[in-house]
């Protein structure tokens, strides 16, 4: 075996050893923000975007419980929520998930692909309802011109599919990104990503769950 190649498959095993550390001291603090949670507050899960967000304060409940993490597709999702300890209860959960599921590596386009993607989507639904009094759902967010590695096509599919299981729990879908879609709904308005995937400004995205969030739980009081 080559030296040159042995020194990539250290850096390669540093690397993923790296993320694997990252990831679970993330889970660890996701663990102690869960036990910490007191009853009527706000759930953010999902993926990055969702992790990204923080803790802001939406709907006028206490900083936000955030156990989103980056990288997941909606199957790591439900597999890591189905590990935690059930939280005292929230008023809301809001999930983001989807932009890891259409990577082109896993084939979005394929019928068994969504399927899959939809039975996950349950699994985090039916956990997210022993959790929180009403559950938000985000329509997929746009992608940058220059994320070849992720199909812009399937943003729109996999929203729908997400739309379709909101309707069939009677959970909100809503699409907090909507003002900064292109014309072809896939992609994002020139300037608003910071690396064809995340956004500049995940402020502006608190704050349009905020108002959403806000708008639903003032109508049930």
């Amino acid at each position: 075996m080559h030296a040159p190649f042995v020194h990539v498959l250290v850096k390669d095993w540093r690397n993923r050893s790296l993320l694997r550390q990252r990831a679970d001291a993330r889970w660890r603090q996701i663990r102690i923000d869960l036990a910490a949670a007191v009853k009527g507050g706000v759930l953010l899960a999902g993926n990055s975007h969702a992790a990204l967000i923080g803790h802001p304060q939406i709907a006028g409940r206490p900083p936000s419980i955030n156990i989103a993490a980056g990288g997941l597709t909606a199957r790591g999702c439900a597999k890591r929520m189905a590990r935690l300890d059930t939280p005292a209860r929230a008023d809301a959960a809001v999930l983001i998930i989807g932009t890891n599921d259409i990577a082109r590596r896993h084939r979005p386009e394929r019928p068994a692909t969504g399927r899959r993607f939809e039975a996950d989507v349950r699994r985090i639904l039916a956990i997210l309802s022993r959790w929180s009094e009403h559950i938000f759902v985000a329509a997929v967010p746009p992608l940058g011109p220059e994320a070849a590695d992720h199909d812009a096509d399937a943003v729109a599919t996999f929203s729908d599919r997400l739309e379709q299981l909101c309707a069939e729990g009677q959970h909100v879908f809503f699409d907090p990104f909507a003002a900064i879609r292109a014309s072809d709904g896939g992609h994002v308005r020139a300037g608003l990503l910071s690396d064809d995937i995340h956004l500049d400004d995940y402020a502006a995205l608190a704050a349009e769950i905020d108002r959403v969030v806000g708008s639903v739980l003032d109508a049930t009081l």
